[in-house]
């Protein structure tokens, strides 16, 4: 028997501790393989897809080939650290650590072609699937056909080789200055009693505490790096110290502790939560960041259509100046629009004029107002959010803002405006300021950005009496068109633009072109964010299959001496289960908790309700982690019973 095939049947004999390894890295060379198949498509080089596209893609190829390093380099001290006995046994029996370093290295490398032809296997058959999938997204006029460009082919197999192989070496220089009497003793050093610091376990409390109290009330981004840092902080010891205490606190209670297998269960527990704080920190904090990740992308590409309908109130819109409700633009728009065959269900036209020059007590001021009749006010208002329409009297006005911090500036005494209307001044008493948050919502803004920020809102008597004053050129008519799918619209209004007369290019304004860029953006942002997010997630459960695989050969005698004295098969796996749950379960809890803060950080800035899709990105990852419980379960318990 050679070194390759004893190294060969070390690799079918320890197939369970490889497993979870084998399949992450195998996933993981998928994905990098999938994104490369793309980059380097020929139709997307001779440029199919933008370039800001392309980069975007290359740029997360960097970040799995640096999730990658670290995540090899964790699985192979993970199984290292399971092999230390064995190791020390094969240097007692005569074999040099040349020797032994020649049988991990070829076991490796076996595992490392393996994961790299899986992957790259499994990626050819998906690839096609991705290339339907990111075409969807982003909205391409031609589907990009199926091919394996040879160059992602090498680049994914010289790229994961190397670092399979340059991590193996690391972590054999490692185990090289290991003695080995320190390798047979490895796996008897005897585990300390659990204990803790109540001081500790109080700072948790405030710092988790502070932390949630914080993102609930913050409404900037200022206070995320202090968020950030309590709630670390508090994770840590919420694991070394939280976990204890909860232990503590059930062995208090009798009726609990000694009642069926509680006391086997509880006991095990307090040493395995206690051994594997740091594991489950790490894990706590990793699901947090993919859940808030994955909802903060998720909500905000879902959040795009509602964007643009508060951004445009009308899907095409232009302002003419002159009072004619008739005018050459609107002939251009309805024509193209009928030539198009986008049918129009809704046309809003409102008039106005610009005052350049005002007065307010006395002093005269520079800012422009945009003067309207109350009818036009009510008729927009009725359309609006929470804003009731109001009926002014004869010489009296109401300043309407899109400014909600002057609110807290605004003078409630009454103040006196003059408005120049052509060779007429006209005086009007305002006894309210109203503040609309966002101009050029549909749903909650008077009037279009293309018009004016500050509008004075006038009776309509008064201002047919200043509009018959008011030059030509001061006249704004409004037009706004709402259509059926007018997603699909973006042909028309290339069109439209181009016949449109030249002094109306700079009001014209359509919805379906700032639409159609940003759906590629965030949907090509969701893309690349739910794949990484995938591959964290797989981590974090890889993280705790190797940690309960290191432990096996302990639990392993540790359930056989408790078979001897009377612990049944059923029982065993009972206790079994709720301790391997609580590892996968509860800091998959805590990270839904940090992420659930966090979006509500997101609702505070943005001001929108991020709760719907928030819970369905923590259910479907519950779900998935529920499935990978399942299968670490399943195997975890085939090994352990084979005494």
């Amino acid at each position: 028997m050679n070194f390759r095939t004893l190294a060969l049947k070390n690799v079918r004999g320890n197939g369970h501790r490889y497993m979870a390894y084998y399949l992450s890295s195998a996933f993981t060379v998928m994905i990098f393989f999938i994104y490369a198949a793309f980059i380097f498509h020929p139709d997307v080089v001779s440029g199919m897809v933008g370039d800001k596209i392309r980069k975007g893609l290359m740029f997360c190829e960097y970040i799995i080939i640096v999730f990658s390093f670290f995540f090899v380099l964790y699985s192979n001290s993970a199984f290292l650290k399971t092999r230390q006995k064995e190791f020390g046994l094969l240097a007692l029996f005569g074999m040099t650590r040349t020797q032994i370093k020649k049988i991990i290295l070829y076991e490796n490398t076996a595992i490392s072609l393996v994961s790299i032809g899986t992957g790259i296997l499994f990626g050819v058959l998906l690839s096609k699937l991705f290339f339907m999938a990111i075409g969807v997204l982003l909205d391409l006029a031609n589907p990009i056909p199926f091919m394996i460009a040879p160059q992602a082919v090498w680049i994914t197999f010289v790229c994961f080789f190397a670092l399979f192989e340059s991590l193996t070496v690391l972590a054999l220089l490692k185990l090289g200055r290991r003695e080995i009497i320190d390798l047979l003793k490895a796996a008897h050093k005897p585990k300390p009693y659990p204990v803790f610091s109540k001081w500790l376990g109080l700072l948790s409390v405030l710092c988790l505490g502070g932390g949630y109290y914080l993102a609930w009330h913050t409404a900037t981004q200022i206070n995320v790096g202090r968020i950030l840092l309590l709630v670390v902080v508090g994770t840590y010891f919420l694991f070394t110290q939280g976990s204890v205490m909860l232990v503590r606190f059930l062995q208090k209670s009798r009726r609990f502790y000694y009642r069926r297998t509680h006391l086997l269960t509880v006991s095990q527990l307090a040493y395995r939560l206690k051994d594997n704080a740091r594991t489950l920190f790490n894990v706590a904090i990793l699901s947090a960041v993919v859940l808030t990740a994955t909802g903060t992308f998720y909500t905000l590409y879902q959040g795009l259509l509602d964007r643009n309908l508060m951004l445009y109130p009308h899907a095409v819109s232009f302002v003419e100046r002159g009072d004619n409700e008739q005018g050459t633009g609107s002939q251009v728009a309805e024509h193209v629009l009928e030539e198009q065959g986008l049918r129009i269900i809704e046309k809003d036209v409102m008039t106005g004029f610009v005052v350049s020059v005002a007065k307010v007590d006395g002093d005269e001021v520079a800012d422009s107002l945009f003067v309207m009749a109350n009818r036009d006010y009510n008729s927009r208002a009725e359309k609006m959010d929470d804003v009731d329409p109001f009926d002014v009297g004869r010489g009296q006005a109401v300043v309407v803002t899109p400014y909600p911090e002057l609110e807290a500036q605004s003078d409630t005494d009454p103040i006196d405006v003059t408005v120049e209307a052509g060779d007429k001044n006209v005086g009007f008493t305002v006894n309210e300021q109203r503040h609309i948050p966002i101009v050029n919502q549909r749903h909650s803004a008077l009037i279009p950005s293309e018009t004016n920020a500050y509008i004075l809102v006038v009776n309509d008597k008064d201002y047919a009496t200043l509009l018959d004053n008011v030059p030509d050129s001061e006249k704004l008519v409004y037009f706004g068109y709402e259509l059926k799918n007018w997603e699909q619209s973006e042909e028309a209004m290339q069109a439209m633009k181009s016949q449109m007369p030249d002094a109306l290019e700079g009001s014209f304004s359509s919805r379906v072109e700032p639409y159609v860029s940003d759906k590629q953006t965030w949907g090509l942002v969701l893309f690349i964010g739910l794949f990484v997010s995938i591959l964290f997630f797989m981590a974090a459960g890889s993280f705790l299959y190797f940690k309960m695989f290191t432990e096996l050969h302990e639990d392993k005698a540790q359930f056989k001496a408790l078979r001897r004295i009377g612990l049944t098969e059923h029982e065993m796996r009972k206790v079994t289960t709720v301790q391997i749950g609580a590892m996968f379960l509860l800091p998959f809890l805590v990270g839904v908790i940090h992420a659930a803060f966090a979006l509500k950080v997101l609702a505070n800035i943005l001001a929108m309700s991020v709760w719907y899709y928030g819970l369905v990105v923590a259910i479907v990852y519950f779900l998935a982690q529920l499935v990978y419980f399942w299968l670490s379960r399943q195997v975890y318990l085939r090994q352990i019973t084979q005494f």
